[in-house]
């Protein structure tokens, strides 16, 4: 540590304002007047490093201060000046006269090596005595081990076989949501997410879960609900941070701040607060709206007891990052019933059915479908509005765009089309992948939506060689791209799926007809193919596909239609459902 702010901490911590006997008190001040008078006349009376002293003085302990202290006089190399090193020097050996100024300049002295490691770019650098990297992140505050020993024994008792009760969280956390009473399932994800965070019997080092899903899903509910369910038992505390936009990023880990920091400089509050995150002190940390793998690498502890849950339409993570993967699906149907019931007492459990099935049991579609039913339940019955909700352009009907909606449990749009549009709004046209996966989409709009999609059959919509390797990879990173958006599903074996509020989106979105042309042809050229080798049972698996395709195109009453109806017909036919070829 260099030896001006060694001089005047150690004179503020030994209470040379204040309480310091009046043993040595006159020579000690003397100098110390002398060091701030040293300081103004070569830099001026309204330099920083005078301020900061000034700061210093009205709370001598505050970490915050002592770390801008030592900051301003790095950057001004005040350290190169002979005459303030030279009565920063007559200070020193004022305080070593004194029983209380040695200790002071012993206590701090090992603050002070605390407060100067740090790091700043890809490589390493010693300057004056501080390695810096990035924010110049401080070694993290010590942790009375008494202290430390609590914390980990409170987090040792956080359930994983039940779903504690909500309760009050940490003194100093941050997190802007409060829970919400209509939250219904997800029994099994929150004990997942609670086995995941909590561990084994070792101290974990950051880990990471991440709750994925489509827009709409629930990801940032699911993460509120465990905020204040499990949140109590993370000592250090809860810390929401929204990662939506990078480049307020900075201040969301600024506002993380202990009490006594809040007035310092934002670059230093983010340097405490990244500081006291690599401590072993359990916290939870929440990145919600995560998009971005660097944004997690960039602000995630590189160690510490800190646990991450993020949340986020991204479905794929590098493997490198080592974190925990929660795909969130729609809600089961009696969750879907029993949310709407909550919303609405006028619906019946069959009502209740009905519609959770015409939304496909997305919680976003349900909430607001039960609060325009519990606002409008005079002038709309249950059943009609059921009749409604079976109109193509569903999306458009007033209790998905927010009618009767005024509070959003997690700030986020009552709107279904307006979710889907945010992540339709980030494929770029002129992007040679996101280009592709506009097309790609529309063709899987085409077909059956909430039903697995044999991954050939989409890929035959596509006009392209299998002899054309780099197509191929376009393809497949054009496919992880609407899955990371949140626009599909891709499953394990391969096969898509996509909801049907989605499909319905794509379709109002861009009428398409040449995917529409695409995909009946793939359909068509598939269909006949099975139907020739005489063994039908191939075809039952995508038949609902064929289904979708063949009603759409009779509507128009052409060659193509009717090439599709005989091929429906002919193959309904041969599974002996004689019935349900006749219209065909």
């Amino acid at each position: 540590m260099d030896p001006i702010s060694t001089a005047i901490i150690a004179a503020a911590s030994a209470g040379i304002t204040s309480g310091m006997s009046a043993v040595g008190k006159e020579t000690i001040l003397d100098a110390y007047k002398s060091i701030k008078n040293a300081i103004q006349l070569r830099f001026g009376k309204d330099n920083n490093i005078s301020k900061s002293i000034t700061d210093l003085e009205a709370n001598p302990e505050s970490r915050g201060s002592q770390l801008l202290l030592a900051e301003h006089i790095a950057t001004a190399e005040a350290n190169q000046d002979p005459d303030v090193l030279k009565v920063a020097q007559k200070l020193t050996e004022a305080l070593q006269s004194i029983e209380t100024g040695r200790k002071a300049i012993a206590k701090f002295q090992v603050d002070a090596r605390n407060i100067q490691v740090g790091i700043k770019g890809d490589h390493v650098h010693v300057e004056g005595g501080i390695n810096y990297r990035n924010y110049n992140i401080p070694l993290p505050p010590k942790i009375a081990p008494e202290e430390l020993n609590r914390a980990l024994n409170k987090l040792e008792s956080l359930p994983t076989d039940q779903i504690p009760e909500i309760n009050t969280l940490p003194s100093s956390s941050r997190m802007p949501f409060i829970p919400n009473h209509l939250f219904v399932g997800r029994q099994q994800d929150l004990i997942q997410i609670a086995k995941a965070l909590k561990g084994g019997q070792t101290v974990a080092i950051s880990q990471i879960v991440v709750a994925t899903g489509m827009g709409g899903i629930g990801k940032t509910q699911l993460a509120c609900e465990f905020v204040h369910r499990y949140g109590q038992y993370f000592a250090g505390g809860v810390y929401w941070l929204n990662l939506e936009n990078s480049k307020a990023v900075p201040a969301e880990v600024a506002a993380c701040s202990r009490p006594g920091e809040e007035g310092l400089e934002p670059q230093t509050q983010i340097r405490l607060v990244l500081s006291t995150w690599q401590s072993a002190m359990p916290r939870l940390l929440v990145f919600d709206n995560c998009e971005d793998t660097e944004l997690l690498s960039k602000w995630r502890p590189p160690t510490g007891g800190c646990r991450i849950l993020v949340t986020s339409r991204k479905s794929k993570w590098d493997q490198a990052l080592n974190v925990d993967l929660l795909p969130l699906g729609v809600l089961a149907r009696n969750e879907s019933v029993s949310l709407l019931k909550q919303l609405s007492k006028s619906i019946s459990t069959d009502e209740a059915v009905k519609i959770a099935e015409e939304l496909g049991d997305l919680p976003l579609a349900l909430h607001l479908a039960g609060s325009f039913l519990c606002e409008y339940g005079k002038v709309i019955s249950p059943a009609d509005y059921l009749c409604q909700l079976k109109d193509e352009t569903l999306l458009d009907h007033p209790s998905l765009t927010g009618r009767g909606s005024n509070f959003s449990p997690t700030g986020h749009e009552l709107h279904v089309a307006r979710t889907f549009a945010l992540s339709y709004g980030k494929l770029n046209a002129d992007d040679s992948v996101d280009e592709l996966a506009m097309h790609i989409l529309a063709r899987t709009a085409c077909l059956a939506s909430g039903i697995s999609i044999p991954r050939d059959l989409l890929l035959n919509t596509m006009d392209y060689s299998e002899d054309n390797f780099e197509t191929t990879l376009q393809i497949e990173d054009a496919l992880k791209r609407l899955g990371n958006l949140g626009f599909m599903e891709i499953e394990q074996e391969g096969s898509i799926v996509m909801h049907r509020l989605v499909a319905s989106f794509v379709q109002n979105l861009q009428r398409d007809s040449e995917a529409q042309a695409a995909t009946e042809l793939a359909v068509l050229t598939e269909a006949r193919q099975i139907n020739s080798t005489g063994c039908p049972s191939s075809l039952l698996s995508w038949q609902p596909h064929l289904r979708m395709v063949t009603d759409r195109a009779l509507k128009r009453g052409d060659e193509r239609g009717a090439d599709l109806s005989s091929a429906l017909g002919y193959h309904l036919h041969s599974i002996g459902d004689y019935e349900g070829a006749r219209p065909y």
